[in-house]
């Protein structure tokens, strides 16, 4: 069996690709939908999964697929309790670049897939996503980690496997501690922000992450970063970030396992990221007041 913890965006995706060529997918959600529909860029599906909101009674599951946001693991607990046997491997789809640390009291390093996921999706309602790219999912190389790919074999979705998966990982941390925070800050999508300043806040949360990444034996060096705070800077069009969806709903952020990782491993190295520390301060109770503009408080705080 496999079984999806948090069938929202991402794993709503992955529901319904699995679902289309599996019958021995289980979702797990808080709320009940009758069917699952997706619609994106390679057609639509639609099912009626086997659907469970309660985890009492569950057996262990082969594969358990964890897609909640970052911040809401602890809340996964009781699911991942009931489903996660002697025999069973745990697939983190989350953001961040502490995947194994995150689930470690439920599954040892070794029967945990890590997974870097670039999936631009929205959940515009229980049971009902929106995909406006591809999904493609990159995975250590190693056992585990194909056995994970051979899952999506006959899906729309992409799964690469790389010897480098820290490199992957972190580069998408800098995306995403970048982008993603200067848009929550705002509290409206990049393409809108006209900031004189946006590019020179950028470039230093780039170098920021670039430099905790180097420190974890990532391969982020300042030109990666250079074309991150670029893009983040010039966007003129595409759609709401997942963070940004979130401030806008009034639901928690997930900026700890984004921003304050970079502060928390920094710490580690003796790197003091002091940009992204105030990002994580701005950003703890930025949803309780999902409109106001938190951009210039940040950008203030940057050297004259």
């Amino acid at each position: 069996m496999i079984a999806i913890v948090g069938v929202g965006a991402i794993g709503g995706v992955c529901a319904a690709q699995l679902g289309a060529v599996r019958g021995d997918l289980l979702c797990c959600v808080r709320r009940r939908f009758e069917r699952l529909s997706l619609r994106g860029p390679a057609g639509e599906w639609t099912s009626a999964p086997r659907i469970a909101t309660d985890p009492a009674g569950l057996d262990p599951a082969t594969w358990v697929l964890l897609a909640t946001k970052a911040h809401q693991t602890s809340s996964a607990a009781p699911w991942l309790e009931a489903l996660m046997g002697t025999g069973s491997t745990l697939a983190v789809l989350q953001n961040g670049v502490e995947h194994v640390e995150r689930v470690s009291r439920w599954a040892g390093a070794d029967r945990v897939v890590p997974v870097v996921v670039d999936c631009p999706a929205t959940a515009i309602a229980p049971g009902r996503i929106e995909q406006r790219r591809e999904a493609r999912l990159v995975v250590p190389d190693d056992a585990p980690g194909r056995a994970f790919a051979s899952l999506f074999s006959d899906t729309a979705v992409e799964v690469s496997q790389t010897g480098d998966w820290t490199t992957a990982a972190w580069r998408k941390l800098c995306i995403n501690a970048v982008g993603g925070a200067i848009s929550a800050l705002a509290g409206r999508p990049l393409a809108e922000i006209r900031e004189p300043r946006c590019a020179e806040l950028a470039r230093a949360l780039a170098l920021e992450c670039g430099a905790v990444a180097r420190a974890e034996g990532a391969r982020v060096d300042d030109d990666f970063c250079a074309e991150v705070a670029e893009r983040a800077a010039t966007v003129r069009s595409g759609g709401r970030t997942s963070i940004l969806v979130d401030r806008l709903a009034g639901r928690a952020l997930e900026v700890d396992a984004r921003n304050g990782a970079v502060v928390r491993l920094g710490a580690r190295h003796g790197i003091d990221a002091w940009l992204n520390r105030r990002v994580c301060t701005l950003l703890a109770d930025a949803h309780l007041v999902p409109r106001e503009d938190r951009l210039p408080a940040l950008i203030s705080a940057l050297p004259s």
